[in-house]
């Protein structure tokens, strides 16, 4: 699956891009290294039991 978007250059696209690529960067750089992303899983999962208790 890709993501994608097309904006106009100026102050909004800006402000777009500034929302979305620490998000991006950040989730690319836990899925390459895999004991990472296992520990992001379930520290994830055991926040989802919290919530849902």
């Amino acid at each position: 699956m890709y993501e994608g978007a097309a904006t106009r250059p100026g102050p909004g696209a800006a402000v777009q891009w500034l929302r979305r690529e620490p998000v991006r960067r950040a989730q690319g750089f836990v899925r390459a290294r895999p004991r990472l992303a296992s520990l992001a899983v379930r520290t994830l999962r055991g926040a989802a039991r919290l919530r849902g208790s």
